[in-house]
């Protein structure tokens, strides 16, 4: 019984853990410019419908970086090209529900002592 009652203290232990774990981490990628005159790539990341993130990158950017999001956010992201004379052209929009589908590691260890002889079973 004492070792089922430790096994399920270190289960416990580990779900606890994962819970509380931090972010879901998204890499935000997207193809290179089309036309020569883009300047600048605004990226818009809306979460729950809130917008959380805009900002320009130079038109060479095709990897915006890793984005942390929560268990069950509903994500939404806009990326738009803007030329020289700041004509927006139609945005790319991807939407997705940010889920936790990696398992907790396997616990690194399990010990198993030896109590005693019993007689009286």
């Amino acid at each position: 019984m004492y070792l089922l009652d430790k096994l399920n203290s270190v289960f416990t232990f580990i779900k606890e853990f994962a819970m509380s774990s931090g972010k879901l981490v998204y890499s935000i990628n997207v193809s290179p410019i089309v036309d020569r005159d883009v300047v600048n790539r605004r990226l818009s990341v809306y979460v729950n419908g809130s917008l959380t993130e805009e900002k320009l990158y130079p038109p060479t950017t095709t990897n915006f970086g890793n984005f942390g999001f929560n268990h069950n956010d509903i994500v939404k992201v806009l990326v738009a090209d803007i030329d020289d004379a700041g004509n927006a052209s139609e945005p790319i929009v991807s939407e997705f529900t940010a889920l936790d589908t990696v398992p907790p590691q396997k616990p690194t260890y399990i010990n198993i002592d030896f109590v005693k002889e019993d007689y009286d079973s």
